[in-house]
C-alpha cells in the first residue's frame, strides 16, 4: 500500500505496476475530475509518467492538481504582463542589452510565452525621498522574475505565479520574536518577499532572498513544514543552484561578462566567503568559488527549515 494526499484528503491505496494505473487509482480514492490534470511527487520530485514506476510500498505520495478551467486561463492568458522584464533588467543592470537582437528577442517571447513564471510584479508604495526608492525594489523583483535559473526550476516543476510582490520588514531580523522573511497566499497566487532591510536603508542580498523564494515555492506544493516540505525545499535550492553555475559557466555576450562578475560578488558575500577583489584570481576560479558557495547553501538547507534568516542584510 501507498498513501496518497492531495490538500486535506488522504488515502490509501496499492501499489500499481505503472505509472497509468497510480494515477487511475489517484482519481478514484481521492475522487478528482477527469479532465484535471495531475501531478504526482514521491519524496519532493514529480514521477515521470514516461519511465517505469519506481516507488517502495509505503510510499507517501503528493498530488498536484489543475482544473481543466485553471489551464485554459493560463493558456488564455496575454503574454503582455511580462513584457519588457527582460529588456527592462538588462537595461538597468548593464546600460543596453548585449547579445545579436534575433536572440534577445527569441529569449524574451520563451519567457513571456511560458505559463510557468510570475505573471507580475509589485513594489512597496514608498514616498519619493525613501531609500533605496520604490524603482530599486521593482528592479529587484524584475530581476527575479527574469533570473533564468528560476524560470527553469519553475518550469521543471510547473509553478505559475500570479504575483511577485515587496512584503514591508516587519520585525528585525534575529532579533524579533515574529520576523517574517516571505509568505505565499494560495499556493502560488501570491508570493511577497521581504526585499528591505530592517532600518529601510538598503535591500537584502539577493543571493538570500532567492533562497527564501525557493522556500515559498515549495508552499505551492505542500503547506506544513514537514518532511516532505523539506525535501522539495533543498531541491529547488539545489536545482536553483545547478543551472546558475552552468549559467555562469556558459560563453557570455554583449554585457553578459559582467552581469556575472557583479552576481557571483553578492553570491559570495550572502555566503560570507570572499571571492572578488584582493585575490587575484583568474574569473574562471572565481565562478568556480561562487558556484561551491552556492551548493554549500543548497546543502546546508536540507539540515532545517529556518524561516527567519538573515545573510548579512
Amino acid at each position: 500500500m501507498i498513501s496518497v494526499k492531495l490538500g486535506g484528503r488522504q488515502a490509501d491505496v496499492p501499489l500499481p505496476p505503472t505509472y497509468d494505473e497510480l494515477e487511475t487509482a489517484v482519481r478514484t480514492a481521492l475522487e478528482i475530475a477527469p479532465d484535471a490534470k495531475l501531478k504526482l511527487l514521491c519524496k519532493g520530485k514529480a514521477l515521470d509518467p514516461s519511465a517505469p514506476l519506481s516507488i517502495a510500498a509505503n510510499s507517501k505520495i503528493m498530488v498536484m492538481q489543475t482544473s481543466a478551467a485553471s489551464i485554459r486561463e493560463v493558456e488564455e492568458a496575454k503574454p503582455e504582463r511580462m513584457r519588457g522584464f527582460a529588456e527592462g533588467d538588462a537595461v538597468q543592470r548593464t546600460g543596453g542589452l548585449g547579445g545579436r537582437p534575433a536572440a534577445r528577442a527569441a529569449a524574451a517571447s520563451s519567457a513571456a510565452a511560458s505559463p510557468y513564471r510570475f505573471h507580475a510584479i509589485r513594489e512597496l508604495a514608498v514616498p519619493a525621498v525613501a531609500t533605496p526608492p520604490a524603482g530599486r525594489a521593482r528592479a529587484l523583483l524584475r530581476r527575479l522574475a527574469d533570473d533564468r535559473s528560476l524560470q527553469k526550476v519553475m518550469a521543471s516543476h510547473e509553478f505559475s505565479v500570479g504575483l511577485l510582490a515587496e512584503m514591508p520588514p516587519e520585525g528585525m531580523v534575529g532579533v524579533s520574536q515574529s520576523c517574517l522573511m516571505g509568505f505565499n497566499r494560495n499556493r502560488g497566487m501570491e508570493i511577497h518577499l521581504r526585499l528591505r532591510t530592517d532600518d529601510w536603508a538598503g535591500l537584502r542580498p539577493y543571493a538570500s532572498i532567492v533562497d527564501v523564494l525557493c522556500h515559498e515555492l515549495a508552499h505551492n506544493v505542500h503547506d506544513d513544514h514537514d518532511d516532505d516540505f523539506k525535501a522539495l525545499k533543498s531541491t529547488l535550492s539545489r536545482e536553483y543552484s545547478l543551472h546558475l553555475a552552468r549559467e555562469r559557466a556558459a560563453p557570455s555576450v554583449g554585457g553578459g561578462a559582467a552581469r556575472a562578475a557583479d552576481e557571483e560578488a553578492e553570491a559570495a558575500a550572502g555566503d560570507g566567503t570572499h571571492v572578488l577583489g584582493g585575490g587575484g584570481g583568474a574569473p574562471g576560479d572565481a565562478r568556480s568559488s561562487a558556484a561551491a558557495a552556492a551548493e554549500r547553501r543548497a546543502a546546508a538547507a536540507e539540515e532545517g527549515c529556518v524561516p527567519c534568516e538573515d545573510e548579512g542584510g
